[in-house]
């Protein structure tokens, strides 16, 4: 009876080992994105809506890092129709069509949902998420204008959360 116990023992602490080393092993010990880091990163998702849509241009530039690349590709296409490098180029397209929304009447509502956190390195985690836009001119009904999802990638710089990487993948 006693050499089982050790024998189970020896056992248990030899699998618990091999978990240990194996998360020690890879980049990050457990892919899983919870707490406080989830839900700034969900809040950050929810201000790219907000910001957007309520034409804030400081707030929306506020969630990228200065060298962000953001991407849309059109259904199945395997390059992107649009791609913008740095926070510059980023600032004067937003600014555009945000001046355009406004000059045509056009309210856009961003709905992002379905989100799934994936953690790459301790400051470093990338994203799927689900996106609606809908816009409504004047007195016309909403119209959904575009369905798909993003793929992010987000950094954590100067203790926050930022997009480094937006890309639109159009239905």
């Amino acid at each position: 009876m006693r050499h089982r116990c050790l024998v189970t023992g020896v056992l248990v602490c030899a699998v618990l080992l091999m978990a240990s080393v194996k998360a020690q092993s890879s980049p990050v010990a457990n892919d899983l994105v919870a707490g406080q880091d989830e839900r700034a990163i969900l809040r950050l998702i929810y201000q790219y809506s907000y910001t957007f849509d309520g034409r804030d241009l400081d707030g929306f530039m506020s969630l990228f890092t200065e060298d962000a690349l953001w991407e849309a590709y059109d259904a199945g296409a395997a390059t992107p129709t649009v791609s913008l490098h740095g926070s510059e180029e980023l600032r004067s397209v937003i600014a555009m069509q945000m001046n355009d929304q406004i000059n045509k009447g056009i309210q856009s509502r961003h709905f992002q949902t379905n989100t799934i956190l994936t953690r790459l390195t301790r400051d470093r985690v990338e994203a799927i998420t689900m996106i609606m836009v809908i816009w409504r001119q004047g007195s016309q009904p909403a119209t959904i204008v575009h369905t798909g999802f993003y793929r992010d990638e987000f950094i954590m710089q100067g203790g926050e959360w930022k997009f480094v990487k937006r890309q639109a993948y159009l239905d």
